[in-house]
């Protein structure tokens, strides 16, 4: 889900756009070597589409997860209240970053008494 995972997706489908651009700019008598490199680029298009839909998916089942477990893989507080909010979402619950907070603290002491426990970590 983070910015990385899609950088090289946008830039294989900009290099795609870019080589239909020149090709249409073509001259009438193209070099061989020209309408090579750019059918190079463009056969990229069937790669680059699958990467695409596979990188989607991955989102998808991401995203069908249960996030509230999810807030416990990070130590940073201000991330964990990122994926409060996402579990929240998911389970249909309005709130901004003080409601997950709240939220969060709640559940937490939830699965604390239900499992009776101190602290919960996931390593």
């Amino acid at each position: 889900m983070s910015k990385d995972s899609y950088v090289p997706i946008y830039i294989a489908i900009n290099n795609i756009l870019l080589a239909f651009d020149a090709a249409s700019k073509l001259s009438d008598r193209p070099k061989k070597g020209e309408i090579d490199a750019l059918a190079g680029q463009l056969d990229d298009f069937e790669r680059v589409l699958k990467s695409g839909r596979a990188l989607l998916d991955c989102e998808v089942l991401f995203k069908a997860n249960n996030m509230e477990l999810f807030c416990f893989l990070v130590d940073d507080r201000a991330e964990r209240y990122k994926c409060a909010r996402l579990a929240m979402h998911q389970a249909g619950i309005a709130g901004g970053k003080d409601n997950a907070k709240l939220w969060l603290s709640r559940k937490e002491l939830e699965m604390r008494t239900h499992l009776n426990v101190d602290a919960i970590e996931i390593r």
